[in-house]
């Protein structure tokens, strides 16, 4: 199972992948192909092949990252394998902040960037989107 497609809206979801939803209902999107691990006491996380979902202890969907093999965006501009130069000519200014990276003014989604042999942090390329409950 991949989450292929669809519209990254910070704070909201992935797609039809929606923050606040419940287990019950993001299993019936995406079967059986999946397998589940604690994270911590209070909270587990779903992998499928291309994606991560963050579930609190209540069942409540808290935050989705996409990767490899997602195509859809963020405004038409933001995708996997999108640098950070074009963020920053995009939307002028990013931030970094505990390992990811963060478009300024934009709250509930961030990024983290793939680590290539020759890193500069405005060349390498997206490798994860987060979509998160602020």
């Amino acid at each position: 199972m991949r989450i292929e497609v669809g519209d990254i809206i910070p704070g909201i979801g992935i797609g039809e992948y929606l923050l606040g939803m419940k287990k019950n209902s993001l299993l019936e999107k995406i079967g059986n192909d999946y397998s589940e691990r604690r994270v911590g006491q209070d909270e587990s996380v779903i992998i499928i092949e291309n994606a991560k979902i963050w579930l609190t202890k209540e069942g409540i969907v808290r935050q989705i990252a996409v990767t490899e093999g997602f195509s859809g965006s963020y405004k038409k501009c933001v995708t996997i394998g999108t640098t950070m130069q074009t963020i920053k000519d995009y939307f002028g200014a990013y931030e970094y902040v505990d390992y990811t990276y963060n478009i300024l003014g934009v709250d509930g989604m961030c990024f983290e960037l793939k680590d290539i042999e020759e890193w500069n942090e405005l060349t390498a390329p997206i490798e994860w989107i987060f979509v998160f409950i602020n």
